[in-house]
């Protein structure tokens, strides 16, 4: 005979477990976005955590497009993949952005996007249906990053070979997966300023300190 009560302590066991997970690789990720002076590898690093932590809902992408700052109109793609970089066609590292217009709009209006088979897309997206079935993508959240100052760009998990069935608890994890790497976008773009400020009051005051006194030659 099945024994519902304990199936159901396994699972909560299991569930306890996992939360205890996420709340040391929210903690490892913070650590070492904080700290890094290398952002292509905390990037790197940022994404294979995401992967690992969420194996089991057989992920096999995980991206983050940042904008260009100024215009908002360029975007630069960092990808992880469960095998390799090409996964049904997908090149995650190439991943056709580009071509998601209706997907633009909606994180930089500040939008989560959770699609399912049954997502309910406006007419405006139609050509992105289309080419999402092209894709054969079967499901694709993405969280906009905020930093302080502006909108960073997204962070994107997308399945092609399976079709998740994503918690309320793994949403709010993910916006504070997403949340963290805004700040520490925020967190490098001060400390670029900062240096640089920095370099140009040192070379201003070492030039002023090699103008010549009263009296004294230039020679």
């Amino acid at each position: 005979m099945f024994d519902f009560e304990k199936s159901y302590i396994t699972q909560l066991e299991e569930r306890i477990k996992f939360r205890l997970k996420v709340e040391k690789t929210l903690g490892d990720i913070s650590t070492y976005l904080v700290f890094t002076g290398n952002f292509q590898n905390a990037i790197e690093y940022f994404l294979s955590e995401i992967a690992d932590l969420y194996h089991a809902y057989m992920v096999d992408g995980v991206l983050v497009f940042l904008f260009d700052e100024p215009r908002n109109n360029e975007i630069t793609v960092y990808a992880w993949n469960s095998d390799g970089m090409i996964k049904n066609g997908i090149d995650f590292n190439d991943f056709p952005i580009s071509k998601f217009f209706w997907f633009q709009d909606e994180i930089k209006n500040g939008h989560e996007i959770i699609l399912y088979e049954e997502y309910d897309f406006p007419e405006s997206a139609l050509k992105e249906v289309e080419y999402i079935d092209q894709l054969g993508i079967e499901a694709m959240i993405a969280f906009p990053i905020f930093t302080l100052e502006y909108l960073a760009g997204a962070l994107v998990l997308i399945n092609v070979t399976s079709f998740p069935e994503w918690q309320s608890e793994d949403i709010l994890t993910l916006r504070l997966f997403a949340d963290i790497l805004g700040t520490a976008i925020f967190k490098k773009k001060n400390r670029r300023n900062f240096s640089f400020l920095a370099r140009f009051f040192t070379e201003r005051s070492i030039k002023k300190n090699k103008r010549p006194r009263n009296g004294e030659s230039k020679n």
